[in-house]
Order: structure tokens, then sequence, then C-alpha cells
């Protein structure tokens, strides 16, 4: 009788952990998901005339490039059109610049396996 007790108190506990363990992970889920679409880069917004002119005259005129690094990161690493604009422009220094600046390219799509 009293086995029979301690086996259901076991199966109840063991119910309780699962549905604790599966609650948690949706919440861990969910923040990572939520994250995820928030750090993406983004694919359709445009490259503003104000942008392309600052990227033209780092990729053209800098005598000092560590200085247009920030610029690159926050335009053409983060926006799809900024880098087709800085492709079109130059390909050879964009190919230079992505090295020296760790600029990745944001209009490659993430592949899933």
């Amino acid at each position: 009788m009293e086995l029979t007790k301690m086996i259901k108190g076991f199966v109840i506990l063991t119910f309780l952990m699962a549905a604790i363990v599966i609650c948690s992970h949706q919440l861990v889920v969910e923040k990572n998901v939520a994250t995820y679409s928030k750090s993406r880069p983004s694919l359709s917004s445009n490259c503003s005339d104000s942008n392309k002119e600052k990227i033209k005259k780092c990729m053209t005129k800098a005598t000092f490039i560590d200085k247009c690094c920030p610029l690159f990161k926050r335009t053409i690493g983060t926006n799809c059109k900024c880098y087709r604009y800085a492709e079109d422009l130059d390909n050879q220094s964009l190919i230079t610049l992505e090295s020296y600046c760790d600029v990745n390219n944001p209009c490659k799509q993430v592949k899933v396996i």
C-alpha cells in the first residue's frame, strides 16, 4: 500500500518537473527568438542618401580608413541595400574594407541544414 503511494507521488513529482522544464524551455526559446529578430540586419530598408554620401566619401576620398570603419559597420554591415551600393561603387574596395574593418555581408541568408 505504501509502495503504491510512493510510486504515485513519484509519478506526480515527475510530471511536475517535466512541466517546469518545458515551461522554462519555452521562455528561453521565446527570448532567443526575440533577440534574434532584433539583431537581424535589415534586408529591405533603404540606404539613405546621407548614408550613400558618407559611404562614397569614405570609399573614394578617405586617407585614414580607421575613421571610416564605424560608419561601414553601421551602414554597410547592417543594411543590404547600403552593402549593394558600396559593391556597385567599388567592389574591390568593398572586399578590402570587409576584411580590414571586419564588416559582414548582411545580404547573406542564414542557411538551415
